[in-house]
């Protein structure tokens, strides 16, 4: 007698409850998303963000790190380090993401599921709070250059960014969890067995007040503020400039340069972040909609669109390294002036060794029987003793760049 399947709902007995827990489970997942060409498109599209993003946020690290072997890191590097290893943090769950989305289920258990929700979330909030103190930090530079700004205090700055960061994501590392979800139960007889077909999800379990308050603060905290603080700064300096502009020659002081890459910086991030943030605000409107079919309709036919807008916040991570690495003039500037100022020094060594007037080469001839040199000759070596300084004033300092 073969197996026949029968609904759950259908058993005879007094308690099928406790029928149900006597019997065996056969657990199974439903068929995966190889089939859906959409799908398939946008793995493919995070794919190739996350090889970008991990290419070139790495080689941009790596570029600083070489630059800066022996000179200490001044703020703006220090800015563009800490927010390339924030990028690096955005795009290393993508892998997850891809394989959620040609599954359809989620496989990497609890604790993943926390790692990814606060990684997923990290670049919305922690970005934009370095950006902001990075522009403050430019605006101070050029509007107030006498008050200098300590690296330990950049430092305790970002410290404390990140603190408050992961303050604001820990609803999600408390209650996001991999939850099971039953999609059908099936009783099959001879021997009586319940197959299942289930999968796992990723949730943050945030529904009602709890998630609209959290959009609502993430949006202001996260987005609005920081943003805002961002152009009022970046305004300020280029009205600063241009009015300096006035006595500097432009060679010294590329106004029109300055002013584009800053507000080139805004500009890409308010565009790759507001969509995102439009659609989530707009997605928690339309849950105090009435009318739920009109709603799930239209949550189906922008699902696709959902999937673009939800790409662009990775690839603003995946593309930040073009703009505050090997786009940054600044970047290769100090590559160019530490080798410049490498090989000055080594130069000056090699002439000063070199120069058998030397106070060291004449102690060394001392010994020798050699007489000292007259007195007036020590007073006629001293401006060339001090040569060291003077051509070390005269090189070019490694400071704080506007760029």
């Amino acid at each position: 007698m073969t197996s026949s399947p029968q609904s759950v709902a259908d058993l005879p007995w007094d308690d099928p409850k406790k029928f149900l827990e006597e019997i065996p489970v056969l657990d199974m997942f439903p068929l995966s998303n190889w089939d859906n060409k959409h799908v398939i498109l946008y793995a493919m599209l995070y794919a190739l963000l996350f090889l970008v993003g991990i290419c070139g946020n790495v080689s941009v690290i790596t570029l600083i790190r070489h630059v800066h072997a022996s000179i200490p890191y001044d703020n703006t590097m220090i800015y563009i380090l800490f927010l390339c290893c924030v990028d690096l943090a955005s795009i290393v769950p993508l892998p997850m993401a891809i394989v959620d989305q040609l599954l359809g289920f989620w496989m990497f258990g609890t604790a993943l599921c926390k790692v990814y929700r606060i990684l997923e979330h990290v670049g919305r909030a922690l970005s934009t709070f370095v950006l902001a103190a990075m522009a403050c930090d430019r605006y101070l530079r050029v509007c107030y250059p006498h008050k200098r700004i300590s690296r330990s205090h950049v430092v305790y700055t970002l410290v404390g960014l990140s603190v408050f960061t992961f303050l604001l994501l820990s609803p999600l590392l408390v209650r996001s969890s991999s939850e099971e979800i039953v999609l059908k139960e099936v009783l099959l007889e001879n021997p009586y067995r319940l197959a299942r077909v289930r999968i796992f999800k990723c949730m943050d379990h945030l529904d009602g007040p709890p998630l609209s308050i959290f959009i609502f603060y993430m949006f202001l905290l996260g987005f609005f503020i920081p943003v805002l603080l961002i152009f009022i700064f970046y305004g300020l300096m280029v009205r600063r400039l241009v009015h300096r502009s006035r006595t500097i020659p432009s060679s010294q002081l590329p106004v029109a340069k300055i002013a584009f890459y800053t507000i080139a910086i805004s500009v890409f991030f308010v565009v790759c972040w507001s969509p995102y943030w439009i659609a989530t605000l707009y997605n928690l409107y339309s849950t105090f909609d009435e009318d739920e079919e009109a709603v799930h309709q239209a949550s189906s036919s922008f699902i696709y669109v959902m999937y673009g807008i939800h790409a662009l916040p990775y690839f603003n991570s995946a593309s930040n390294w073009l703009l505050y690495g090997l786009l940054n003039s600044q970047l290769m500037r100090r590559a160019s002036e530490h080798k410049s100022h490498y090989l000055s020094r080594v130069e000056e060594t090699k002439n000063v060794v070199a120069d058998p007037d030397e106070p060291l080469l004449q102690n060394g001839n001392h010994h020798a029987g050699v007489p000292h040199p007259p007195p007036h000759h020590n007073v006629l070596q001293k401006p060339h003793s001090r040569s060291f300084g003077e051509v070390s004033s005269v090189l070019p300092r490694t400071s704080d760049s506007l760029l």
